[in-house]
């Protein structure tokens, strides 16, 4: 039997209610600090946390954040192929989103929680399960709110404007994440593991505040009914070949790459080169230097809907390379312990070009989605979201693990003195700064020539439309 054509939902989403209201982009958008803090909380601290104000082994730490990626990258197909054909009156996402925060906000405070008489062993074991736990219900809602990202805007520019509103409670809460070490060094907690159980609380109570408005005042605009299931190794198999998926994917899991391999050393350098060993002024100072380029990535939130309009989507994306790969080269000439403030110069070029970077990808994501449609008949929002994530996160939990090796490589030991690390903090410094420059090269050269311009979304949606009525009009008139 052939597959049936996706139906729009009528009941739930008038025909031609095509843009998200502003009430409904809030809602949907704040999700984003606290999806954010909550996984910075629970992830990126890991590292700091445990080595640094633990002392415990980076490999083995390393490893585990290796692991969690791994199982994170295949928990996200299986729960984007069932948000994709899941059926309730709420919608096929916002049961996932709901459930989803309640256990990811209770789970994301209880990792921390072990005793402190534990030794390195029982403490690294109980951790490791606890973020796969964590890993694990963080995907059910955060698969199918990334899933419905894709889906609150049916048109070109108008996908840009949903992942602008996301955007700027993300750079919000990117003004919050570089702190967080340096938040749980402070001298009125304890030490650090009492100062990140209190930031886990926190962000699992802003978490599940957020999920609930998400959830009562979102609304899913290509919503579907699918007569005939799709196989999920087949649907899976027809969306990681996909060229135009593969060459935005390219693009993610460079910049993720990146992020967890090269740019996780940063702190590092901070600390060990720039203020020779001082943790606290270490990490404020690259936590100040993240923030002010959080900052100005706020400017950067209107500028790229500006680019994205006169360039087009994917120009504006190879621009914004462009302007990282020279921060990047900034970043190795403008570390000096001298002048520690130098390298603030870098957000101008660094951040601003990251920050475009994703606000970018999603909606070029959300055309590719738009091209299935029209070859498969069939809405894959959920898988497509999942699948991408599958492959980032495969790559970028393989970079996680990586940082542990790199640490070990070169050298590195937390208990040495500053003069006793000097070689092995250059050459972190030397990865640091020219390591990403070749994986950015890349992604420019892969969005050469890149088909999915304005004009041709808009011929492929006209096409959609006129699909999407006359599949109607057969479900309303059965024979």
């Amino acid at each position: 039997m052939p597959d049936t054509p996706t139906v729009p939902a009528a009941d739930r989403v008038p025909p031609g209610d095509d843009e998200p209201t502003a009430k409904e982009l809030l809602s949907f958008g704040a999700v984003a600090l606290p999806k954010e803090l909550a996984r910075t909380n629970a992830s990126f601290l890991i590292l700091p946390i445990f080595n640094i104000g633990m002392g415990f082994n980076p490999l083995i730490i390393s490893m585990i954040l290796m692991f969690q990626g791994i199982w994170d990258s295949v928990t996200d197909p299986a729960v984007g192929y069932i948000s994709d054909n899941f059926k309730s009156k709420w919608g096929r996402r916002r049961p996932f989103i709901l459930v989803g925060v309640v256990l990811t906000a209770i789970v994301g405070m209880a990792i921390w929680w072990f005793p402190r008489d534990w030794g390195e062993t029982a403490t690294l074991t109980y951790f490791g399960i606890g973020i796969i736990v964590f890993t694990t219900v963080q995907t059910i809602f955060a698969v199918p709110w990334g899933a419905m990202q894709l889906e609150l805007s049916r048109t070109y520019h108008g996908r840009t404007r949903v992942v602008l509103f996301v955007s700027v409670f993300q750079k919000a809460s990117y003004l919050i994440t570089p702190w967080l070490f340096t938040i749980t060094t402070l001298s009125f907690f304890v030490d650090e593991l009492h100062g990140v159980r209190w930031t886990s609380a926190v962000f699992g109570t802003l978490l599940l505040i957020a999920g609930v408005v998400c959830f009562k005042y979102s609304r899913e605009r290509t919503a579907v009914t699918v007569q005939v299931r799709e196989g999920f190794l087949h649907a899976l198999k027809n969306t990681i070949v996909n060229i135009h998926f593969l060459k935005i994917v390219w693009v993610y899991v460079v910049q993720l790459f990146c992020i967890g391999l090269f740019y996780a050393l940063g702190a590092y350098v901070s600390i060990f080169y720039l203020f020779e060993g001082d943790k606290t002024r270490g990490a404020a100072h690259w936590a100040g230097m993240e923030s002010f380029g959080n900052l100005l990535a706020f400017f950067a939130i209107p500028l790229v809907g500006i680019i994205t309009k006169k360039l087009g989507k994917h120009r504006a994306l190879q621009v914004s390379l462009v302007s990282m790969i020279i921060g990047q080269v900034l970043f190795y000439f403008l570390m000096d312990p001298s002048r520690p403030f130098l390298v603030y110069i870098v957000p101008f070029f660094h951040t601003m070009g990251i920050s475009a970077v994703f606000i970018i990808l999603p909606a070029l994501m959300a055309d590719v989605i738009d091209m299935d449609e029209l070859k498969s008949g069939r809405r894959r929002e959920g898988l497509f979201s999942a699948a991408s994530g599958f492959i980032i996160k495969m790559a970028y939990s393989l970079a996680n693990g990586l940082t542990g090796v790199l640490l070990v490589w070169v050298g590195f030991n937390i208990d040495a003195t500053v003069v006793e690390n000097a070689s092995s903090i250059e050459t972190l410094r030397f990865w640091f700064a020219f390591g990403p420059i070749v994986f950015l090269a890349s992604s420019i050269l892969v969005l050469r020539n890149y088909p999915l311009t304005e004009k041709r979304i808009a011929e492929v949606q006209a096409e959609l439309k006129i699909r999407r009525a006359a599949a109607a009009t057969e479900a309303a008139n059965p024979q």
